[in-house]
């Protein structure tokens, strides 16, 4: 869902990059915190990816 919003946002050219930047940090810290109430063994290892895959778009 959330690279679908991302896909749909940089087709439509809608945000300059910064704020768009800033929407999907916004996003992932939304992601980390729900996942401190996961299992600890069942918790994510690292953020996830999805920043480095946008960035990747703009360049």
């Amino acid at each position: 869902m959330l690279h679908l919003l991302i896909y749909n946002n940089n087709q439509a050219n809608c945000v300059n990059r910064e704020n768009f930047l800033l929407l999907i940090e916004i996003r992932v810290l939304k992601l980390r915190f729900v996942a401190p109430s996961l299992p600890i063994d069942k918790a994510p290892l690292h953020p996830p990816l999805i920043p480095a895959t946008i960035e990747a778009d703009f360049f």
